[in-house]
């Protein structure tokens, strides 16, 4: 069989291709994720071998100085802050007049992936989710930082060490003290600083006026999709903030009836109109959602193999499916891929789990049963981006994303053993950090 070429850039749009090497450091080795300010790549420092992963802000012309302000404010944002819970920053600095940020790699997958996996989480990986981000982001506001941006897809559950939560992405965040010429700018031009599902009134209204207690509110927020699959509203700007002036937040329990009362009434204080209603700190969250378990938090496996049967009912149609993809181990391996379908358009996907017999995608759109794709994304350790045929086995909607099984066709020998041998470590991390 014959290996499919190598490519060598990972999107037009990137600041920089996939091989090369920023301020002779760090060379690039496949993109783990893209958004609307910068591009996160997997890179290794070309001396000492060690993996990072690299932050480049995208370049367009009419946005160059604001997404590079945006990219030095996470740096000093992250260098304020030391705790398991948050990733740490390992170098920053500036390749010509280009900024980059350099931070621990960390293998796993996004809190996103997960609740598109498996619809709704069960309420004590819920509280583990909840406590681990409360106790980091007190550590954050303690350094006089606000992140102003948690949701799900800011956090990212790795394997080793094991099931470990970090929160990521602190490109908005507001550090203590005067408000800087980024804050205001941003204000002036009208934009909003966060994503709205997430966001409070007050960050609405105030902008970089607001408090530490729009974090409280965002992860009130996040925990409510966690054990329900969805927000309480989405969709246009105007449905949102209609609903958080009108103060009408769904009950949980009405829609999700097995949720412990004690859990149901820290996510309704966490998501209280007023500031003032809500808890006043992050230890509060912490020791409210410590109180709503007697399991031990540690014990705990957020990354099991094994659905709940709550999320084997909620997965069905498919289950067989994904019982005969599951006939070989798997890891999460976070990244970014991109489809070619049969009539010929492409669709971009973030692939969050991984194993030689296919993977699971989470993306826009949904993915009919039974099409038979082009996939192509980078190899977990060498990097290498390569294509291959694929058919879709299995489908279902998230909160706006979709999450799709896809089982490989035709991988490549070289492909195979590399997946393998990805698989193998990251389950031999897990083992380790078990013990």
């Amino acid at each position: 069989m014959t290996e499919p070429a190598v490519e060598v850039s990972a999107s037009p749009q990137d600041p920089r291709p996939l091989g090369s090497v920023v301020a002779e450091r760090y060379e690039l080795r496949r993109v783990l994720g893209r958004g609307g300010a910068a591009v996160v790549f997997a890179a290794e420092h070309v001396l000492v071998r060690r993996p990072v992963a690299l932050k480049l802000p995208l370049r367009t012309p009419e946005m160059r100085e604001l997404l590079d302000a945006r990219l030095r404010r996470e740096t000093q944002a992250l260098a304020h802050v030391r705790h398991p819970a948050i990733v740490d920053v390992i170098d920053a600095g500036e390749d010509g007049n280009m900024p980059y940020l350099a931070m621990e790699l960390l293998e796993g997958r996004t809190l996103t992936g997960l609740i598109s996996a498996r619809v709704k989480l069960e309420p004590d990986d819920v509280v583990k989710i909840g406590v681990e981000l409360a106790e980091g982001l007190g550590a954050v506001h303690g350094a006089g930082v606000i992140h102003r941006d948690v949701k799900p897809g800011n956090v990212l559950i790795t394997r080793s060490p094991l099931n470990q939560i970090h929160l990521c992405d602190f490109g908005i965040a507001q550090l203590q003290g005067p408000h800087t010429q980024f804050d205001r700018k941003l204000t002036q031009a009208g934009a909003i600083l966060g994503t709205p599902e997430y966001m409070s009134m007050e960050a609405f209204v105030s902008g970089p006026d607001a408090d530490h207690r729009v974090d409280i509110f965002a992860l009130g927020i996040s925990l409510f999709e966690c054990l329900t699959g969805a927000v309480p509203v989405e969709g246009a700007l105007g449905a949102i903030l209609r609903q958080r002036s009108l103060n009408k937040m769904p009950a949980l329990q009405e829609i999700r009836p097995d949720v412990p009362a004690s859990l149901a009434a820290v996510v309704a204080r966490c998501t209280a109109a007023e500031p003032a209603g809500r808890f006043q700190s992050m230890s509060e969250v912490a020791q409210a959602l410590r109180a709503c378990t007697r399991k031990p938090l540690d014990s705990i496996d957020l990354l099991r193999s094994a659905a709940s049967p709550a999320a084997q009912q909620a997965a069905r149609p498919g289950a067989d499916a994904i019982a005969a993809r599951r006939a070989f181990p798997r890891a999460p391996f976070v990244t970014v891929a991109t489809l070619q379908r049969s009539n010929g358009a492409t669709a971009d996907a973030r692939l969050e789990d991984l194993s030689e017999g296919g993977v699971l995608l989470v993306a826009r759109e949904q993915f009919p049963p039974g099409e038979s794709v082009r996939l192509r994304f980078g190899l977990p350790i060498s990097g290498r981006v390569f294509a291959v045929n694929a058919v879709v086995r299995w489908s279902r909607t998230g909160r706006g994303a979709p999450a799709t099984g896809l089982e490989f066709m035709d991988l490549p020998d070289a492909a195979r053993g590399e997946i393998r041998q990805y698989v193998a470590l990251m389950s031999n991390a897990r083992n380790t950090a078990a013990r």
